[in-house]
């Protein structure tokens, strides 16, 4: 658990750093990585601790996380074309 938190704060990292640096579809695979990287974070979590009140906290991360997402894209590419 402690090294699928670590993993998630250095992925975040270098997505923070290629963000400066890549393309657009660099920055989405960064950001669909990191989404997939949560998910499967708080799955594991919920199976380890059994608590089924973590999958609905999941649904409402996951709306917020696509929410951020769509404004990161519509933000990045307006200074794109």
């Amino acid at each position: 658990m402690i090294w699928m938190i670590f993993s998630l704060i250095l992925s975040l990292g270098l997505i923070l750093y290629v963000a400066k640096r890549g393309n657009l579809q660099e920055k989405m695979f960064g950001l669909v990585y990191l989404f997939i990287s949560l998910n499967a974070l708080i799955f594991y979590f919920a199976s380890e601790t059994h608590r089924m009140k973590v999958l609905g906290f999941m649904n409402i991360a996951n709306i917020l996380f696509l929410l951020f997402v769509y404004l990161i894209i519509k933000y990045i590419s307006s200074g794109e074309h």
